[in-house]
Order: C-alpha cells, then sequence, then structure tokens
C-alpha cells in the first residue's frame, strides 16, 4: 500500500493526487479502502490493536494488557507475562531503556 499527502508551506490543508479514477460501486462509504487501512492508526483502543494482533500475527493478545501498555502503565514481569508468556522482563531491559518505556 501506498499513501502520499503533501502541504507547502502556503498551503492551509492537505493535498492528494487528483488522477485517482475509483471503480464505480454501488456504495461509496469506503471505496478507496482508506476507512479500513487507516483505522488502526486513529483509533487507538486496545480492542482494535488486540484485532490487528489477530489477523496480522494470528495471536490472541490479552485486551486489557494491551489497554495497559496503550497507557504506558510500567512493564512488570505480570504484565509480560498476560502479554507474551515465557518472556523475561530482564531481557527487554535494554529495549525498554531505548525507547524511554517504563518497567
Amino acid at each position: 500500500m501506498t499513501a502520499c499527502l503533501w502541504r507547502t508551506t502556503e498551503d492551509t490543508v492537505w493535498r492528494t493526487g487528483s488522477a485517482i479514477e475509483f471503480p464505480a460501486s454501488e456504495d461509496r462509504a469506503d471505496v478507496d479502502g482508506a476507512e479500513y487501512l487507516f483505522a488502526g492508526l486513529v483509533d487507538r483502543s486496545a480492542e482494535v490493536y488486540v484485532e490487528f494482533a489477530r489477523d496480522m500475527h494470528e495471536v490472541e493478545l490479552d485486551a486489557a494488557a494491551v489497554g495497559e501498555v496503550l497507557a504506558l502503565r510500567p512493564l512488570s514481569e505480570g504484565l509480560l507475562g498476560r502479554l507474551v508468556p515465557g518472556r523475561v522482563l530482564g531481557e527487554l531491559i535494554g529495549d525498554l531503556s531505548e525507547i524511554g518505556y517504563p518497567y
């Protein structure tokens, strides 16, 4: 997928390409697929991420645990175990420090 939006310094709105021909359709609600493709970027809910993980990675996640991560609650052994059973928090300290995630 490729998307292109741009603004010049003088613009007051985002620009898009105008040479796109959309297929004729009775249902014009999401004719270009943008709503489907960008839903996960604009909806920051745990449930949307859990659905994404299920579809893309074929894993089931605890929505409450995902919500704690999205709320930037410190990653504990217990929270990590709810997300990825078998992982040890000590293995992630370097990565967590690098991205500034609390633990």
